[in-house]
């Protein structure tokens, strides 16, 4: 078999030579240890740290060669570029192990398999772990002693630049964007809302932070972050540093951002990089307030019939409710950020679309001649698989059974003093061989008989679709309360089961609303005369498509 080498190095900072340097080391490493280095196999991983494992492409294809034996040895310039966690590096050392795979270093040779190689393994990865948080603790360190000088940390947010030819982290105030920053609150003042601010900018061609597109969440952010234009601290004057840390995911090694307590927050003056003057940053207060309170005296939108099911026919984006008596719906994207990002349908009457789909779905989905022609399908399908799945059963059958005999094959010969105990990792591997394979097996669906549609099922789901047009069309409260919460949600399921998408689209020329829906007549099949659901029962029935 042939030999491995890897190397790594963790940030963007260092230079891409360092995985030749490691590699030299390496390759003389397996030459001492009398392996050939010319033909080894190379893996390797540039500017990713070395703190979690399942974001590194090149240690996953090693660990992978080494699962399927395919290599004999792996030579590192240091046990710390496998990993400097101290539970992954010795994972990795025992899937070394027990694949029988001998582990080099350039600068402690040989890690063996007995007391002393353990400790080291051990000893290593609680190094490496203790220097990942004591880098942790002084980057921390650096970067509060640079807010502590009235510098930023990161890249300078919308409304300012790095100030030319000054130390990292100074800033200055960018006159164009500032400008923008200004307008934006000031809109927001008058009673703008943050929706038409942002595709107000976006039809002015105005570009957003970083070159994107203006959104809500731009301009409005999260309170309790302090992010969004109408909440980021600096264009009041002040610096807050410390609002929230990186926490990184152990084995994908991606982060997510986890706020701090206000307690943790480091508060300093920077009038020098003040956009908004205090009046308006007053007006901006009120305004906000204005907004909660109006919030809060709106009673939640009740969830319709076809909430989630609806897309933009230009964009693909969910249509979401965007008020109005009655409600109307509007293209998520365009409702967001303008006309810019989308096309759009302009705003639909709910009540509109909900009839005229629950009326096709009767007429259309339910109808004798869609359900012969679902059945029939069905049919078809579910013979396909079982022949298909009783072929299946033989084959791994078969396997199984050869499995089992090289199994019992080898044992014996290992009990009669015939095989060296070092091939009874062969056992293992056959032996999880034949647990995957029966495992597939028993997956494999069994010749079961068609089941069958029981002939009240579509008139019961025509009669919840009745239902459910009942509910939509009451618009006095008494009409519209006479059904229970639960048994509104209960509807709402079984038609989420039976359509499971709409697509709306207006004709440019007409301006008529065009619908296109897609069903699953599965669902029909699922529900019985008891209302009981099997699950599983609808495989074979491909989904529906008709358009209104």
């Amino acid at each position: 078999m042939t030999p491995a080498l890897y190397a790594r190095y963790s940030s963007d900072l260092q230079r891409d030579q360092s995985i030749e340097d490691q590699l030299r080391l390496a390759r003389r490493a397996l030459d001492q240890a009398g392996l050939a280095s010319a033909h080894a196999l190379v893996f390797s991983d540039a500017a990713i740290s070395g703190a979690a494992t399942g974001n590194r492409p090149g240690l996953t294809g090693l660990r992978q060669a080494v699962a399927s034996r395919q290599i004999s040895a792996v030579a590192v310039e240091s046990l710390d570029r496998l990993s400097r966690d101290q539970a992954d590096l010795a994972l990795i050392a025992r899937e070394m192990r027990a694949a029988g795979v001998r582990l080099i270093t350039a600068d402690a040779g040989e890690i063996g398999d007995d007391a002393a190689g353990i400790m080291q393994i051990g000893m290593r990865g609680m190094i490496g772990q203790i220097y990942l948080k004591d880098l942790a603790n002084k980057t921390r360190r650096g970067l509060e002693g640079v807010v502590a000088e009235g510098r930023h940390t990161g890249a300078p947010p919308y409304g300012y630049q790095k100030k030319p030819d000054g130390e990292p982290g100074v800033l200055v105030i960018d006159t164009d964007e500032a400008a923008i920053v200004r307008q934006i609150c000031e809109d927001f003042v008058s009673g703008l809302s943050p929706q038409a601010i942002a595709a107000a900018l976006n039809a002015k061609g105005v570009p957003g932070p970083s070159g994107r597109l203006w959104q809500t969440s731009t301009i409005f952010g999260q309170p309790k972050a302090l992010n969004g234009i109408l909440w980021n601290p600096m264009y009041r004057g002040e610096q807050i540093w410390n609002r929230q840390r990186k926490v990184k995911n152990p084995v994908t090694g991606k982060a997510r951002m986890v706020p701090n307590p206000q307690s943790d927050w480091v508060r300093r003056p920077a009038e020098h990089w003040r956009i908004l003057p205090a009046d308006l940053c007053d007006a901006i207060d009120r305004a906000k307030a204005r907004r909660k309170m109006s919030q809060n005296r709106t009673a939640p939108r009740p969830r319709r019939a076809l909430s989630g099911l609806l897309k933009c026919g230009s964009c693909g984006s969910s249509l979401v409710i965007a008020g109005g008596s009655p409600p109307r719906y509007a293209c998520s994207t365009r409702k967001d950020k303008g006309a810019t990002a989308c096309e759009g349908i302009g705003y639909v009457r709910a009540p509109e679309i909900e009839q005229r789909v629950l009326t096709a779905t009767k007429t259309r989905l339910l109808s004798p001649e869609a359900i012969r022609l679902g059945m029939d399908a069905y049919r078809r399908k579910r013979r396909e698989l079982a022949s298909t799945g009783a072929q299946d059963r033989i084959d791994l059958t078969k396997k199984i059974a050869a499995l089992k005999a090289q199994e019992e094959r080898l044992v014996d010969a290992f009990a009669r003093g015939q095989m060296a105990e070092t091939a009874l990792a062969r056992v293992t591997q056959i032996e999880t061989e034949r647990k995957a394979l029966e495992t597939q097996l028993a997956h494999i669906e069994d010749d079961s008989p068609v089941t069958e549609l029981h002939p009240s099922a579509p008139a019961r789901y025509a009669g919840l679709v009745e239902r459910l047009q009942a509910l939509i069309a009451a618009d006095d409260a008494a009409l519209a309360n006479a059904i229970s919460d639960r048994a509104r949600a209960e509807l709402m399921e079984a038609l989420r089961d039976l359509i499971k998408s709409v697509r709306v689209s207006r004709h440019k020329k007409s301006g008529e609303i065009d619908l296109q829906v897609e069903g699953d007549l599965a669902a029909v099949l699922n529900f019985s005369s008891q209302s009981q659901r099997v699950v599983g029962a609808g495989v074979g029935f491909e989904p529906t498509t008709f358009r209104l």
